[in-house]
């Protein structure tokens, strides 16, 4: 009996190396792709974004200057970013490499979705429309891959410029619970 327990725990040991074996090549090969970019290295004049963060409807978009901190009209406003702040939201995006990533991105090969919310980046320039859609849980560190730590440290980059300005801060809070 002890030799065949002894057995089953080497083979379940021996499938569990091998699984994360391949967990690590495939986030090799995604990692392959991150120099490959055909956006220009400076801002082109047709660049546009749009981030949707949070879970109650966070929302910028740089064509139309509407920041958003929630669904209903009371917490919308206009806020149009500087030529100089576009660019350093561009540079973010160009060093990120959108393109590089898929259109779902999860945090983990494993991870539970409850409780999720999304993280989505929609980049247009120079004939490049990609949307990112990334599920984050809240609460999640264990098994976070690095090109979702990329991706939401940039996402954040950009959302700090946006909850820093004067149009975001003279929104009211947000005083209701979420479900």
């Amino acid at each position: 009996m002890k030799k065949i327990l002894a057995l089953i725990l080497a083979f379940a040991s021996l499938i569990l190396c091998l699984s994360g074996c391949q967990v690590s090549d495939s986030s090799n090969d995604e990692d392959a792709n991150d120099n490959q970019t055909s956006l220009p290295e400076e801002m082109p004049e047709d660049f546009s974004f749009i981030v949707k963060w949070g879970l109650i409807g966070h929302y910028y978009n740089s064509e139309t200057g509407e920041l958003r901190k929630a669904y209903d009209d009371e917490y919308r406003t206009t806020h149009l970013m500087t030529e100089e702040e576009l660019k350093a939201v561009y540079k973010l995006i160009y060093e990120l490499n959108v393109e590089s990533y898929d259109d779902i991105l999860h945090p983990s090969e494993y991870s539970s979705m409850d409780p999720a919310f999304l993280i989505e980046l929609t980049v247009h320039a120079e004939g490049v429309d990609k949307t990112i859609h990334a599920y984050a849980t809240t609460g999640f560190d264990s098994g976070i891959t690095e090109r979702m730590k990329k991706y939401c440290k940039t996402v954040e980059s950009i959302t700090k410029m946006l909850t820093d300005s004067e149009e975001w801060k003279a929104l009211p809070e947000w005083n209701y619970p979420i479900y």
